[in-house]
């Protein structure tokens, strides 16, 4: 579970300050996203794409609010997160094809984990730690 504390910074503004699995982090007024660095360190991880890249950090910011509302968002597997392909679309700003194959390779790296429901429900997406120690054994 996160832990958050909110600390003054310049004039006004808070910095939001805490820790996904075990890395600290800081948030300022929304306008940064994790990024963890692995994902460029790590050879594990090179073959990914940019978008894959992106789509990994908008899917981490997706789990913090998740786990924030974990009554809603959390079932026996996890904490896991909704993302449509349209709105995977939108955020990357691509086609249809780019968005399947940034998702494909996440989901080929073990970076995540799709879960699907009945049909006409969205699927659950747990999205898995870049570190090594994985959130979900799904």
């Amino acid at each position: 579970m996160p832990i958050f504390s909110i600390r003054p910074a310049k004039r006004g503004t808070f910095l939001l300050f805490g820790t996904i699995y075990g890395r600290c982090f800081f948030i300022s007024n929304n306008f940064y996203a994790v990024f963890p660095l692995d994902l460029i360190t790590n050879d594990k991880y090179n073959h990914l794409s940019s978008n894959s890249k992106i789509l990994y950090i908008l899917f981490l910011n997706r789990l913090s609010l998740s786990k924030k509302n974990s009554s809603r968002f959390c079932d026996s597997d996890g904490v896991f997160i909704y993302y449509s392909n349209e709105q995977i679309q939108r955020d990357l700003c691509c086609s249809v094809n780019p968005a399947i194959n940034a998702l494909t390779e996440l989901q080929q790296s073990g970076l995540i984990c799709k879960k699907y429901q009945k049909r006409g429900l969205p699927v659950k997406i747990y999205v898995n730690d870049v570190f090594g120690i994985t959130e979900n054994n799904s």
